[in-house]
């Protein structure tokens, strides 16, 4: 990573794309596993108790429950993340092809906003993923 007054505006915009393609491609995902998980519901006859809890108890249950957590955190979180990178462009904005101090200045100013709001909701996901997986494991002990 280059040093933030050697930064250009271009880089700091596609800095941005992996994310964005990678929250469009996770929404897809969603979509498929939802219809997935809908039409396995629908088509499962004489749910009972008995059966709910066995399904709870199967390993795979609980990974794929587990990267559903996973998909669906990274997904809303970095939602979140998007939408506060536009706030913060707002609030600093910079213009193509200057590079004045002003723009130097507005250039580090977001990019330290930037690393806060991500750390902010890295940590904030790693908390979710911990408390959504300990409660899936608990409901396989419950079953078991």
């Amino acid at each position: 990573m280059k040093p933030l007054n050697e930064m250009t505006v271009e880089e700091d915009k596609t800095e941005r794309t992996f994310t964005w393609h990678a929250h469009r491609l996770s929404g897809i995902i969603i979509i498929l596993l939802l219809g997935f998980h809908t039409i396995s519901v629908l088509t499962e006859r004489g749910a009972t108790i008995d059966s709910i809890q066995s399904r709870i108890g199967n390993a795979d249950y609980i990974i794929i429950n587990v990267l559903m957590l996973l998909i669906v955190l990274f997904h809303g979180l970095n939602g979140v993340r998007l939408m506060a990178y536009e706030v913060i462009d707002r609030i600093w904005p910079t213009k193509d092809g200057i590079t004045s101090q002003e723009t130097t200045m507005n250039l580090r100013k977001k990019r330290k906003m930037k690393h806060l709001v991500t750390l902010t909701l890295l940590l904030i996901g790693t908390l979710l993923t911990l408390y959504g997986t300990s409660f899936l494991v608990l409901l396989k002990m419950k079953a078991a």
